[in-house]
């Protein structure tokens, strides 16, 4: 038998290829597939005369005749097909072996997308049995190359396989009559026939009520066990004089906010507790969190403590050092870069000088906290972009170095009801005002007006402006957009009197920083990337960005890359290329208030696990929607809070599990 944290590769039909992709996706233990839910059902056998099949039909044929060929780019079968009702025709592409399985004078079930040439209705790639299925069938989100009936196929294995059991307190079971765990799993993957559709498409049955509470319970759980971990002494003080208050802040060139400066005197009230820091600071787009955290980061390291800074992407990271160091120096205080892209003399070089207590304050990625890095006096740890640290890694952060102040930062602004909720282990700072005013003009067009807007950058380049092109993916695959690498191509066909760079993930550290420095020297005119340059980026010249694809974001991440332009003087100009706009993007264009554009990606969007494990500004869920669930995220809370204080070993064991596993 299997258990819920198995690995994939145990489940037959999962090799290394296949287990390779789920492992892109996040995916590595049965647990975190069985969790996978369907993002719809539909109920088969349903038929419909072939004369009157439209959008997604399910029909009842006889094969007339086949033919195939090999067209330039894909093996095409073609069947011309009929009932009583009249006649029309299927196509499939490369899928051979249906030569095997159709054969002219049998019937067929077949369901699919239907189109009309003329009055003939033509199914494409339809499904093929021999027999027509009956009951509720599961439809699940493609994972990269693994298509929803892989994907049902190998649940319903790690089903039959694995020994669930409970896992919530039995008292919570009867309290809320919830099924058990293995019912609601088998229930949700494989519904009885009787079972209500738009219960099942709504997610409100009790199978997913039960699911939805026990993901919010355990993060309620986790979150009571920081909070205790927060109380304990930290065994230390800092030198907060008011002169050295002023140096950090001389720092930057520009004067704090009035929000800057109070969530400064809350973090240097906190940093003076003899209890550590847990400090949430969000805000705005551009509202200057990364300055106020870089101040409070050269009063700790004034008083002979470490400060691990730690960056969302190498690029950042690099970003901040190389704008810093000569500052921080000329302070006294040595800061150094740790990423994993640096040569092996640099990188044993900074190791050396973290072990040493030599390097003040460090800047780096999250791998900061694990393999070889040994700090000597680590006493305040800042995280940018917090969303990406769950809470087995706060849990792992709190536990370096002797109880550090933690101060995390929030790339995405938070509705602050919501933030209070789903981060009660933490005071919280907001920073809604801008140091400098920013003027963008938003634009949305379809993808084919692009050329409309090629006049315009090039007026725009031409008198010294920057820009980015932005692109969902590095290089296609099996999504219908247009990736980083073609979309390079293109554009410099578009301007070729102009400088363009191509900037994404899988280049070497080396590569990535020598584009970046070229493109702040002003050397690179139009910077054509994927959205490694989201967060935190700050370009003073950057005054354009049209987004390609702009459908395939969320509106807070679209947000955030419009935070990326009009930082200097000139007025910026933020374009979104679709398709098809949408009501989404609209609203984006119509709005410029971070904390709207947030709450409203939020309750449109969701999370972001149903169809996928992306989502901006908030901890990562399977089922729960912080929105919709808010009642249940509060009700837990209380739940988790009375549970801990009767079973804290045992909470403690959950925990430390946990952060082995992360």
């Amino acid at each position: 038998m299997l258990t819920p944290l198995s690995s994939l590769s145990r489940l037959k039909g999962v090799g290394e290829k296949r287990a390779a992709l789920f492992r892109q996706k996040g995916f590595r233990t049965v647990e975190d597939l069985l969790l996978y839910l369907p993002r719809k059902y539909e109920r088969r056998g349903d038929l419909r005369p072939l004369a009157e099949a439209s959008e997604e039909a399910e029909v009842l044929v006889e094969v007339v005749k086949r033919r195939w060929w090999r067209g330039k780019r894909y093996f095409i079968l073609e069947a011309e097909i009929r009932d009583d009702s009249g006649r029309g025709k299927a196509v499939w592409f490369n899928q051979r072996r249906l030569l095997r399985t159709i054969f002219p004078g049998k019937k067929y079930y077949m369901r699919g997308r239907v189109k009309r040439e003329g009055e003939s209705p033509v199914l494409y790639s339809p499904e093929v049995k021999g027999e027509v299925p009956g009951g509720i069938l599961p439809i699940y989100e493609r994972i990269y190359g693994i298509g929803s009936g892989v994907i049902r196929r190998l649940i319903l294995q790690a089903l039959e396989q694995t020994e669930i059991s409970e896992n919530l307190p039995g008292v919570l079971v009867d309290k809320y009559s919830f099924p058990s765990r293995r019912k609601s799993l088998e229930f949700l993957h494989s519904p009885p026939e009787g079972a209500s559709l738009e219960e099942l498409n709504s997610g409100f049955t009790p199978y997913h009520r039960r699911l939805i509470y026990e993901e919010a319970f355990f993060y309620q759980l986790k979150v009571r066990w920081l909070q205790e971990k927060g109380k304990r002494p930290k065994g230390r003080k800092y030198r907060m004089e008011p002169s050295g208050l002023s140096r950090a802040i001389s720092l930057f060139s520009f004067q704090f906010t009035e929000s800057q400066v109070r969530a400064l005197e809350e973090i240097v009230e906190d940093l003076a507790s003899p209890y550590p820091m847990r400090r949430l600071l969000h805000g705005e787009v551009g509202s200057g969190k990364t300055a106020v955290a870089v101040a409070s980061a050269a009063l700790v390291a004034m008083s002979g403590y470490q400060v691990a800074f730690m960056a969302p992407t190498e690029i950042l990271a690099f970003q901040h050092f190389s704008r810093l160091e000569e500052k921080l120096s000329s302070l006294g205080l040595s800061p150094v870069l740790l990423v994993s892209g640096m040569k092996t003399s640099h990188r044993r070089e900074a190791l050396e000088k973290i072990s040493s207590g030599e390097a003040k304050i460090v800047f780096g990625t999250h791998a900061l906290l694990y393999g070889q890095v040994n700090f000597r006096k680590l006493a305040y740890a800042i995280v940018d972009e917090q969303h990406r640290f769950g809470v087995a890694q706060r849990a792992r952060l709190y536990s370096k170095g002797e109880e550090p102040d933690v101060l995390l930062l929030s790339a995405t602004p938070i509705p602050r009801t919501l933030a209070l909720v789903l981060y009660s282990e933490l005071s919280l700072s907001t920073l809604r005002q801008l140091p400098r005013p920013r003027r963008v003009k938003t634009r949305l067009l379809k993808m084919k007006e692009f050329s409309r807007l090629v006049p315009l950058l090039k007026d725009l380049m031409g008198r010294g402006g920057q820009g980015f092109a932005i692109f969902p993916v590095i290089e296609k695959g099996n999504l219908d957009v247009v990736d980083a690498e073609r979309g390079f191509e293109r554009l410099r066909e578009y301007f070729p009197e102009f400088k363009l760079a191509l900037l994404h993930g899988r280049m070497k550290m080396e590569e990535r920083r020598e584009v970046m420095e070229r493109f702040e020297r002003g050397e690179v005119h139009l910077l054509v990337s994927t959205t490694v340059v989201e967060v935190g980026i700050d370009i003073e010249k950057a005054n354009f960005m049209v987004v390609f694809n702009a459908e395939r974001f969320g509106l807070a991440q679209l947000h955030q890359l419009r935070g990326r332009i009009g930082r200097g003087r000139d007025e910026g100009y933020f374009f979104l290329l679709s398709p098809s706009p949408s009501r989404r993007l609209k609203f984006l264009q119509e709005h410029q208030d971070g904390f709207e554009v947030a709450e409203y990606d939020l309750r449109v969007r969701g999370p972001g696990n149903f169809a996928g494990r992306e989502q901006w500004g908030i901890p990562r869920f399977r089922l729960l929607h912080p929105f919709l669930h808010e009642d249940v995220l509060r009700q837990a809370g209380r739940d988790a809070g009375e549970f801990f204080s009767s079973h804290r070993e045992e909470v403690s064991n959950i925990i430390k599990e946990e952060i082995t596993l992360g």
